[in-house]
């Protein structure tokens, strides 16, 4: 058996954690891999630069186990890591960092891009909530963390798309427009803020029946789900079209900071929760939304 340096040199892995969790190897394929090894390498590349120490790795992956056991435990999944990816996997001992030219990581290249402003590569980057469907059945510690932390990043993406469907209707680039507001009404439906981007952005554009077809679907997700109506904004809006359907030069343009409404803490306290529920609109679209 060839050593793990001469078969991994100059190779890259990759860790994708947004959406789920799941190595993939420089061929391309999907490595098989035991779920605590998995999740030692999320909690490893969450940490980033900063690194995560040993006792913390312990305390998220054998919170049940003895001391001496929990350690031995841990020696064991670092072995085995070490063996399949490279002796260089790991940057130090204590704390542990991923060492990004053997395993790169989407979660690492997300977080850099909102870093730099780089909103529309850390949209492209997000392909679902951190870790999601993945969890340790006899670790509460470690999906807490993982729920904390899905939380945290639903709520940078949400900011970025915000970002960039402020900066399109800034400047009246309605297509632009229209597809982020579309982008973060499909993440959370129920919020009243992207409802009434959206709804703008294509009465703005020509559209309004579209307009009129995505309040109803809001209105109607916003009842079954939450019991209540639409934001008293997003009725103001429905009302307006209805009357001057072919004129709807008066709907004006506004960014993201002119659309606050009475449900912006409601869709703030949502998204933080880093819940998420699959269910059907009234237009038949099937959408994940946060409850």
């Amino acid at each position: 058996m060839s050593s793990s340096r001469e078969t991994h040199a100059g190779s890259s892995f990759r860790l994708l954690t947004l959406g789920g969790l799941s190595l993939v190897a420089p061929t391309g394929t999907v490595v098989r891999q035991q779920r605590r090894r998995l999740a030692l390498l999320a909690l490893v590349a969450a940490a980033r630069d900063r690194g995560v120490s040993r006792d913390k790795l312990i305390a998220w992956l054998s919170p049940e186990s003895t001391t001496d056991s929990a350690r031995h435990s841990l020696h064991q999944l670092l072995y085995y890591l070490r063996q399949q990816a490279g002796e260089n996997v790991f940057i130090g001992s204590d704390p542990l960092v991923l060492n990004p030219v053997i395993v790169s990581s989407d979660l690492m290249e997300f977080e850099t891009a909102i870093t730099a402003g780089s909103f529309e590569r850390a949209v492209g980057l997000y392909k679902g909530p951190f870790l999601d469907g993945f969890h340790l059945t006899d670790s509460s510690e470690f999906d807490e963390w993982a729920a904390a932390e899905r939380s945290r990043f639903a709520t940078a993406f949400a900011d970025a798309l915000l970002r960039l469907a402020g900066e399109a209707t800034e400047r009246s680039d309605h297509a632009q427009s229209i597809k982020w507001w579309r982008q973060l009404a499909d993440q959370d439906p129920l919020s009243g803020r992207a409802a009434l981007g959206l709804m703008r952005s294509l009465a703005a554009s020509g559209d309004a029946p579209a307009a009129l077809v995505h309040a109803r679907a809001h209105e109607s997700l916003v009842r079954t789900e939450l019991g209540s109506g639409p934001d008293p904004e997003v009725i103001a809006l429905v009302a307006d079209l209805q009357r001057a359907p072919r004129a709807n030069s008066h709907v004006r343009d506004v960014s993201s900071s002119n659309i606050e409404s009475d449900g912006t803490a409601r869709d703030r306290h949502r998204i933080a929760q880093g819940k998420t529920a699959t269910v059907r609109s009234t237009a038949g679209v099937t959408r994940c939304i946060r409850e």
